[in-house]
């Protein structure tokens, strides 16, 4: 009550009570505790008693004005504050449980044995795949020179020279897509085979598990171990040795090329593209983590839809349509905000990246144009230079890129053993 009293709404009628002064008891009440007013008036009974002194008027009706102060000063609290009570927000847990996890929050182990288990009955056809990717990556460094040489026999301005070159170009050409069919239907052969066999045997442990298991674990996220991991899993797995490989083949392969042809060039090029691999990398990192986020949303609010039209008799029994619509709204809303921004962040990341190639080809052109001036370079050589370069950094660019796909294929790869090992 009496932090009723003291309450802001109550601090002009407090006011007014104190310069009255018409009662020391009810003053005192006024600025101190009742508590504190209650002793003093019983101590002062106990020593006018003492002195055989009857308490005079004033002192016996104090305790009355007491009441009356009191029940004023809550009068004017009742009538001062005309705004709604508002009730304490609870915050407690979503009710939107158990969500996929995102990839760092993954703490499944890759079981590597059992995946080289998986591998063994389809070693010749991996085998075949990656010496094709290789050939593919020794194509795509070989070409670029050969079209260098054309262009030195067209910039010499000889009679009828396209017979030679083309028949010469022809056959890496030919060789080039012959290979690149040839790893693409390999690699699918083992990925989708490798996949099939991980279904099975993961559906397989699931119908062994026991019933302890299925009160655990939701459906939907075991169906998502079923297809959603698996499938992640096998597209990792097909670009890692597919990209992975031809990446590094053509980073190593093109940097020789670029040193054979000019040093100096060559050593412009390490200072700038190494530069920018870095903060295209560290660019990346931070949209596949906003891209994270908003799939994450976009999956919160597919849940809040979800558990709304699953359960709509008992939504349609406490008419809560209007709050799921809400519920559903808000969810949307964030979701479509994160796409927003992601769309805004990857444009800005394409438009520094176009930025930075037609700077490397601008740059590398007025390099090449001086060394043709002096005789160091052919016009075939500055050709070949551009091809190799922007090589090199789409090789660099994609191995980058590549980590995070090996980092997803892994945490899917463990979702996938973790439901196994719960039997095996």
């Amino acid at each position: 009550m009496w932090q009723l009293v003291q309450t802001g709404s109550c601090q002009l009628i407090r006011q007014r009570l104190l310069t009255a002064k018409s009662n020391v008891y009810f003053t005192n009440l006024m600025k101190n505790r009742p508590s504190n007013v209650v002793k003093r008036y019983f101590s002062e009974v106990k020593t006018s008693s003492d002195k055989n002194a009857k308490p005079g008027l004033l002192l016996l009706c104090s305790p009355w004005k007491l009441c009356t102060g009191v029940s004023l000063a809550l009068g004017a609290r009742y009538f001062l504050s005309n705004g709604p009570a508002y009730c304490k927000a609870h915050i407690g847990p979503s009710r939107i449980i158990q969500r996929r996890p995102n990839v760092e929050e993954d703490t499944a182990k890759f079981d590597w044995d059992k995946f080289l288990s998986y591998l063994q009955p389809h070693k010749w056809l991996l085998i075949a795949a990656i010496g094709s990717a290789l050939v593919v990556a020794f194509f795509n460094v070989y070409i670029p020179a050969m079209l260098g040489e054309v262009v030195n026999v067209l910039a010499s301005q000889r009679q009828n020279p396209s017979a030679d070159f083309l028949d010469a170009i022809r056959l890496p050409a030919l060789k080039l897509a012959l290979f690149t069919f040839m790893y693409i239907h390999l690699l699918s052969q083992v990925g989708e085979r490798v996949a099939a066999q991980m279904k099975q045997d993961l559906f397989e442990s699931i119908l062994q598990q026991d019933i302890a298991f299925f009160d655990q674990e939701r459906t939907g996220e075991l169906m998502n171990r079923l297809t959603v991991d698996v499938q992640d899993f096998k597209s990792s797995f097909k670009q890692t040795i597919s990209g992975g490989l031809r990446a590094t083949t053509q980073v190593v392969g093109s940097s020789v090329s670029l040193l054979v042809m000019s040093p100096q060039l060559t050593g412009l090029t390490l200072l700038c593209v190494p530069s920018v691999v870095i903060g295209g990398t560290f660019i990346g990192s931070l949209l596949r983590k906003l891209s994270r986020e908003a799939q994450t949303q976009i999956e919160k609010s597919t849940l809040v839809a979800e558990e709304a039209i699953s359960n709509m008799r008992t939504v349609r029994a406490f008419a809560g349509e209007e709050n799921e619509a809400q519920m559903f709204a808000q969810e949307c809303k964030a979701a479509a905000e994160l796409s927003m921004e992601l769309g805004l962040g990857i444009g800005l990341f394409q438009a520094g990246t176009n930025l930075f190639l037609n700077g490397m080809v601008l740059g590398t052109m007025f390099m090449g144009g001086h060394l043709m001036a002096s005789g160091q370079m052919s016009a075939g050589d500055v050709m070949a230079f551009l091809v190799n370069a922007q090589t090199v950094q789409r090789s660099v660019a994609q191995l980058s890129l590549l980590f995070g796909s090996v980092v997803k294929g892994i945490s899917a790869g463990g979702r996938v053993f973790e439901v196994r090992s719960y039997f095996y």
